[in-house]
């Protein structure tokens, strides 16, 4: 519908690891893109991500170790922002799930999706575990992020070619655009 960004596309994450998402951006861009800051909290996973994206222009000193941090909230607004917040709480391999490590895991995604409310990045995606425990607290707390279209998707690996058997489930919101 015409929401993906026309020139270089700026990118930002949160809690996504080495960041496989980047690499999908660098491909839907042609290589025209800008890695504006990232959040992970894993000393080696924040190593790994100013080594793989360090050309594309991810600095050390904008690899926060939390998203909800005062600094990480304040980044200026990107095109892309990709968020994976915990899920292990959720999944199924978690053989005695806690309702009180559950609920802290909720609060925790709230709050680092805080800089989409502040800074309004065009696209957003959120990416997390399937499990019906947490989809439902998820949609609840997208929908109400205001001024966005929101959509979401169950995606298993393996209907898609791939080997995981890792069921995810995508929430992508799309900005209105205001008027000038």
């Amino acid at each position: 519908d015409g929401a993906w960004p026309a020139g270089t596309v700026a990118y930002g994450s949160a809690y996504s690891g080495i960041d496989v998402a980047a690499a999908v951006i660098h491909d839907m861009s042609d290589g025209d893109w800008s890695y504006q800051f990232a959040s992970e909290p894993m000393p080696c996973r924040r190593r790994v991500l100013e080594s793989a994206w360090g050309d594309f222009g991810l600095a050390a000193e904008r690899i926060y170790h939390d998203a909800r941090a005062t600094d990480a909230r304040r980044e200026a607004p990107v095109d892309v922002f990709v968020v994976t917040p915990v899920c292990q709480p959720f999944s199924k391999r978690n053989h005695t799930p806690d309702l009180e490590t559950q609920a802290r895991a909720l609060a925790d995604a709230h709050a680092a999706l805080d800089y989409v409310r502040l800074a309004r990045p065009r696209i957003v995606i959120v990416e997390n575990a399937s499990a019906p425990a947490l989809v439902g607290h998820m949609d609840t707390i997208v929908l109400g992020i205001p001024d966005y279209t929101w959509s979401s998707a169950i995606i298993d690996p393996r209907d898609l070619g791939g080997f995981a058997a890792r069921t995810r489930c995508y929430w992508v919101g799309v900005a209105h655009r205001r008027s000038q």
